[in-house]
């Protein structure tokens, strides 16, 4: 006879198998009318994700890690995530089971991008096409032509100086 049932997780036996049997061993005989208790799976144990986006690296490995995830990273520039940092997760919630794998994608921190070659140009002109490249421009001289242009590459949104014949 069928005695109390008792549901546990389990990493290898699937959900509603039975894992064993309470009390009785493959050695006892059972009589009709015995009771036997059995432990039955619940299946693998979710675990929570919790979401790293913006945290470092580090963090999130570990911390993933620790709560019995894989994790696999990639890398992607962003302008508004420091480098080093979590861009993305995938998944970013929910529950997933042990050694199930966690994706990072990892701040590479923003691109740098060539900035036009000014030199020569009117002051006003080489102000004109940085702005429209996307940078914002310093200016050290006077209203001549453009002398010197010191940075090669910098990051769209930031500050190129130039300097100018007065």
């Amino acid at each position: 006879m069928l005695g109390k049932r008792s549901n546990v997780y389990d990493e290898s036996i699937a959900k509603g198998r039975v894992i064993r049997a309470d009390g009785v061993t493959s050695k006892d005989a059972l009589k009709r009318g015995d009771t036997v208790d059995i432990i039955v799976s619940r299946g693998r144990k979710p675990i929570e994700v919790n979401n790293y986006v913006g945290r470092s690296l580090d963090e999130a490995r570990n911390a993933l890690q620790d709560a019995g995830f894989k994790v696999a990273t990639n890398e992607a520039f962003s302008d508004d995530v420091d480098r080093g940092n979590v861009i993305a997760q995938t998944p970013d919630g929910g529950n997933l089971f042990k050694d199930d794998t966690v994706t990072l994608t990892i701040s590479k921190g923003a691109e740098q991008i060539a900035i036009p070659n000014v030199v020569g140009k009117p002051r006003a002109e080489a102000v004109q096409i940085l702005r429209d490249a996307g940078f914002r421009v310093r200016v050290f001289g006077g209203n001549g032509t453009v002398l010197l242009q010191p940075d090669k590459k910098a990051a769209r949104g930031s500050r190129v100086t130039i300097y100018t014949a007065p």
